[in-house]
Formats: structure tokens, C-alpha cells, sequence
């Protein structure tokens, strides 16, 4: 039975009531952006330095991105069909759980993702937690970047560069 390699990062945020009042749904809203671009670019770490000879792995960790459109790097995917076809199979491999916002849940089911996250390391470089500290500081720097906003009455996100809305997921 294949070991499935899954990503599950859950964020607590405070009461916004208590601290934003009656603009706690657009607090809310912005953070939630913050969080979810936070972790598409994490994921797309993973994607970069991931290991990778046809695509098959990496493209697991995409149907989440894939699902809100977001504008990762694609430059791995190789043209030629043994790898586009690897392509297309990882991405079938790959699924999500964004039930709730704050607990979003990355399955990556191809056959052999548990084994080499667990044996061999995702990265060249080796295990996934040399990718985490990155992951950290860019969340912590976008909220802390958003916090201040907000707390100056500004719950918008288009001025954080990287941060953007990309909206509901497609459903097909």
C-alpha cells in the first residue's frame, strides 16, 4: 500500500470582533488571502526544489493551486509525452480539503511520495523542514504587513505584492 505524503498547515486566528468590530468579515477575509497565498507559496517551494525527473511528484502538490488559478512556476513541466503524461498523473494523484480555511489539507497520493518524503527527502537538499523556516517568514511577514494595515483601517491585500485573491475554487 503506497504511504501517502500529506501537508496539513491550520492557522488560529484571534476574535476579530475583539479587536476589529463591525469590519471583523473584512479582516477576516484579507487574512484568510494572506493565509492561503501562504501556503501556495510554500507549495510552490516544495515544486521548485523538489525533486523531479518526469513531474510526477511535484504536480501532486498542485490541484489546490491549480483549482484558484494561482500563477505558479511551471517551467519543470517538460514538453516531451512520457513527462506530460507523468504530469497529468501526478495531478490526479494530488488532492485538497479547504473545508475550513484555516485547515487546509494537501494530499499528494502518488505512489511513491510517503516513501521519498520519508526516505530519500522531497528537496535534493534533503528533508521537507529545511523548506519550512521560509514558509515562516513569509507568513509572518505578510501578516504582520496586513495587521498593521488593518489596524490602520485597511483590510485590502493588493498591495502586498505576492498577496492576491484568487478567488473560489473552480469546480468541474
Amino acid at each position: 500500500m503506497a504511504k501517502l505524503f500529506t501537508i496539513r498547515v491550520t492557522l488560529n486566528p484571534p476574535n476579530p470582533a475583539e479587536v476589529f468590530g463591525k469590519n471583523a468579515d473584512a479582516y477576516m477575509k484579507g487574512a484568510e488571502i494572506v493565509f492561503r497565498t501562504s501556503v501556495f507559496k510554500f507549495l510552490e517551494l516544495l515544486i521548485r526544489f523538489g525533486r523531479r525527473k518526469t513531474g510526477r511528484l511535484v504536480s501532486g502538490f498542485t490541484p489546490m493551486m491549480d483549482a484558484h488559478n494561482y500563477n505558479y512556476l511551471r517551467s519543470w513541466q517538460h514538453s516531451d509525452e512520457e513527462s506530460a503524461q507523468a504530469v497529468m498523473e501526478g495531478k490526479a494523484a494530488g488532492t485538497f480539503d479547504e473545508s475550513n480555511p484555516w485547515d487546509l489539507i494537501i494530499v499528494n497520493a502518488v505512489e511513491y511520495a510517503g516513501y521519498v518524503e520519508e526516505k530519500v527527502g522531497v528537496t535534493e537538499k534533503g528533508q521537507l523542514p529545511i523548506l519550512i523556516p521560509y514558509f515562516e517568514k513569509f507568513m509572518v511577514e505578510n501578516f504582520d504587513a496586513f495587521m498593521q494595515n488593518a489596524a490602520k483601517g485597511g483590510f485590502e491585500t493588493k498591495n502586498f505584492g505576492l498577496i492576491e485573491d484568487f478567488g473560489p475554487p473552480e469546480v468541474s
